[in-house]
């Protein structure tokens, strides 16, 4: 189980599948992973454009996804990141790269989004 929309934190898309399988090779045959994501939502263009524009003037090898943005911790106010809001169909993608399939999906409030995904090869052996 991921914390609240902590799988959006999760840097590249490469990244999130390679933790999606090594997670799923530590699923019992009839396990399931729940994943909470911030879901995309139709926003204005400048949270991605300061994004990328933080990325060129940090001079690090990160660069901000589609959609990317940074953000602020509402505790601590001074600690900022990076989040990629997501959509199930990409987190879809994503586990089926991964081997996992997913069986669930639906929103558990605003920003937040949750599926459960599951072994690809245990739906098929039902």
């Amino acid at each position: 189980i991921f914390s609240g929309g902590c799988y959006s934190a999760i840097i590249g898309s490469a990244a999130r599948v390679s933790m999606l399988s090594r997670l799923g090779r530590h699923l019992v045959a009839d396990g399931r992973l729940v994943i909470t994501f911030t879901a995309r939502a139709q926003a204005s263009p400048w949270p991605a454009r300061l994004a990328r524009l933080a990325s060129w003037l940090s001079r690090t090898d990160w660069r901000p996804e589609p959609g990317g943005r940074i953000t602020r911790d509402t505790l601590l106010p001074r600690l900022v990141g990076s989040l990629h809001p997501c959509d199930s169909a990409e987190v879809g993608r994503e586990c089926a790269k991964s081997g996992l399939r997913i069986i669930r999906d639906e929103p558990v409030g605003v920003p937040l989004h949750c599926v459960v995904a599951v072994h690809s090869a245990a739906l098929a052996q039902t």
